[in-house]
């Protein structure tokens, strides 16, 4: 869903807001993370049809083009919008969790690219993102149920190959059948289809990226391997891990959190301290 954003208008990278949308329901409200990135000129949210309220919006949304008529209430703060406060970070959504990170994603490419993103630059001095932005590195593990979904951010996608020096992506399926156990035939079959036209193109057959830019892995993540090797790379430093998404998974990353860290962060004896945010739904 798009809706012209109000030229004075500012919000930060991970803000949500009410939307009210009369040609499906005059007096509901529902909030949604905002999508696009602050230096857009509209707003965009992703939005997944799972009940009563969205389903209508699905079925109706030639009528609420056609009538042209939202009201946003925004922009609320959450947990991910200081993610911009560390030099290093972790970002871990789940399914539609993963909105977002798209915005935030879409600030870090333009920054990296030298483009501020904030319409309201040369005036704001205010608590934009573009205002106040440390991180120099930043993982992102999205967790999805079904390949299908790389088509929600695949430009997105795209552009985060240019900036690999800053960051990492890495996808992981597990609704798919090619999580079967290694003695299934089939699953084995499919893989190495995937990976002879992966070897031959020089692509992800699955998100269209460049072959080894972005890993897919269709498995459930290892956080214990992961928290291990950002331990290794990023001795002595305070590491923000945020996540948007379920609430079971939330539990997994704050054990991890609390595994890997020591008592302090410090660059002098390589102690590293993981911070913990989160967003459930």
């Amino acid at each position: 869903l798009i809706i012209e954003r109000p030229e004075e208008q500012r919000f930060r990278a991970g803000h949500y807001a009410f939307l009210t949308l009369p040609a499906v329901s005059r007096h509901e409200q529902h909030p949604f993370t905002i999508s696009s990135e602050p230096g857009d000129s509209f707003l965009s949210f992703h939005i997944r049809a799972v009940g009563d309220w969205t389903n209508a919006l699905l079925d109706k949304v030639e009528h609420v083009a056609k009538q042209g008529i939202a009201f946003v209430d925004f922009p609320y703060g959450s947990a991910s919008e200081s993610i911009f406060d560390h030099e290093t970070a972790v970002f871990v959504g789940a399914g539609i969790g993963v909105t977002p990170a798209a915005s935030i994603l879409q600030h870090v490419v333009r920054r990296v690219r030298g483009d501020v993103g904030c319409r309201n630059a040369a005036t704001c001095g205010c608590s934009c993102a573009c205002c106040r932005f440390r991180l120099k590195r930043l993982h992102f593990v999205w967790v999805t149920r079904s390949t299908d979904s790389f088509d929600w951010f695949s430009a997105l996608l795209r552009e985060l190959e240019t900036i690999s020096d800053v960051l990492t992506v890495h996808t992981y399926v597990t609704g798919s059948k090619l999580m079967a156990d290694k003695g299934n035939v089939a699953s084995a079959l499919i893989r190495l289809g995937i990976d002879a036209v992966s070897s031959q193109t020089g692509k992800n057959v699955l998100t269209g990226q460049t072959d080894g830019a972005l890993s897919t892995v269709f498995a459930r993540p290892d956080f214990a391997k992961l928290f291990a090797r950002w331990k290794r790379e990023h001795r002595g430093e305070r590491i923000g891990v945020f996540y948007c998404g379920p609430h079971g998974l939330a539990n997994v990353l704050h054990k991890n959190c609390e595994r890997w860290s020591d008592a302090t962060a410090s660059k002098e004896d390589g102690s590293t301290v993981f911070v913990f945010e989160k967003e459930i739904f």
